[in-house]
């Protein structure tokens, strides 16, 4: 296999999406973690591509941040765990993403619309940078 695209749509809160039988499942760590380099090294610098539809909003305080630690300084290039990976979602992290009643969600709705039309002519990136500007 050369790469990953696993598309989650559900209802979710902050960092959290929800299953069908009411669970929760933690984005980080409990699903990106089982695709990270330390996780999954067979699978290593091959593109691992989530698109999760789901709301972000805080329905508890958000969490503390930890103050930044001092940086030390390296001796040999390390690749950040989650390098290989690219995580779409509608919003940003403590607000919810729209869904129309009977449209659907803007954020899938315009990204099939996007990648159907554009698909042979602009890479990823463009794609989805299209799709954040239309909406």
């Amino acid at each position: 296999m050369s790469s990953c695209c696993i598309v989650i749509m559900s209802h979710g809160q902050y960092n959290k999406i929800e299953m069908a039988d009411g669970r929760c499942v933690v984005l980080e760590p409990d699903l990106l973690r089982q695709f990270s380099l330390d996780e999954f090294r067979g699978f290593a610098g091959k593109p691992k591509i989530f698109i999760v539809e789901a709301c972000q909003a805080f329905n508890e305080p958000p969490p503390p941040k930890d103050p930044p630690a001092p940086a030390e300084p390296r001796r040999s290039y390390v690749c950040p765990d989650y390098s290989d990976i690219l995580l779409c979602m509608p919003t940003l992290s403590g607000y919810l993403a729209f869904r129309h009643a009977s449209r659907g969600t803007v954020f899938i709705t315009q990204m099939c619309r996007v990648f159907s039309e554009y698909a042979c002519f602009m890479d990823l990136q463009q794609m989805l940078t299209e799709v954040r500007q239309v909406y």
